[in-house]
């Protein structure tokens, strides 16, 4: 009875947490530990924390209970790791949601390799386990060096950084329209339509897709920046 006494004071004392349940409650208090893959802090500051996506939605268990045993009953063990069943079961967690980049990336080497029992990236490797992180130019060769350390400027970490210029300037020109821009709007759709499948084909980890999608509308990128 203590317990229970316990955890629901706590939940009284601590600052808003997004939806109050008692995952938040206990696990905001507890310290990271090493075998964890993320922490209560890293959850709160993503933008699944924003859009109320809580831990039951990917974990699994019961986010009322008010016993830890009650609320662990029925989690999926959604943590990643090193096994390559391991990552599979979490990206199948994450294409629950993200429909679209799962099955783009069911299509990809990366995947192959993981149903092959071998080791590959997979979501959390770009994104960390609860979406915190975007693939940036700054930081995506250094991303694709952790499994493809050979450098070079026809290297893997080289081309994704370029095509990520070139996907994310594409993707800025048709989001943020310039007004100045002197496109009509089927030049505007064959962007749109360039920056999405260079997107899916991004999440295929297929480079030469992504860059057939991209020559589909980069003679419009310039004329598509405007005055910017």
């Amino acid at each position: 009875m203590t317990g229970r006494i316990t955890l629901w004071a706590s939940l009284l004392l601590l600052p808003a947490l997004g939806r109050a349940d008692t995952c938040t409650t206990c696990h905001a208090l507890i310290p990271q530990t090493a075998v964890w893959e993320h922490s209560f802090t890293d959850w709160q500051e993503s933008l699944h924390a924003q859009v109320d996506v809580d831990c039951v939605s990917c974990h699994g268990g019961d986010g009322d209970a008010a016993v830890a045993g009650d609320a662990h009953h029925g989690m999926t063990p959604v943590g990643g790791g090193k096994s390559a069943e391991s990552r599979l079961l979490a990206a199948k967690v994450c294409g629950s949601c993200h429909t679209d980049k799962y099955r783009a990336f069911a299509r990809s080497a990366h995947f192959r390799r993981l149903v092959e029992g071998e080791t590959a990236a997979y979501c959390h490797t770009c994104h960390t386990s609860v979406g915190s992180r975007v693939l940036t130019q700054e930081t995506v060769a250094a991303t694709c060096r952790g499994c493809h350390p050979t450098r070079g400027e026809r290297s893997v970490a080289a081309r994704a950084e370029r095509v990520l210029n070139s996907l994310t300037r594409m993707r800025l020109a048709v989001t943020f329209r310039s007004p100045s821009a002197p496109l009509n709007s089927a030049q505007w759709e064959t962007l749109h339509h360039s920056a999405t499948e260079a997107m899916a084909q991004w999440h295929a980890f297929d480079l030469d897709a992504v860059e057939r999608a991209l020559a589909q509308g980069r003679p419009l990128l310039s004329a598509a920046d405007g005055d910017r």
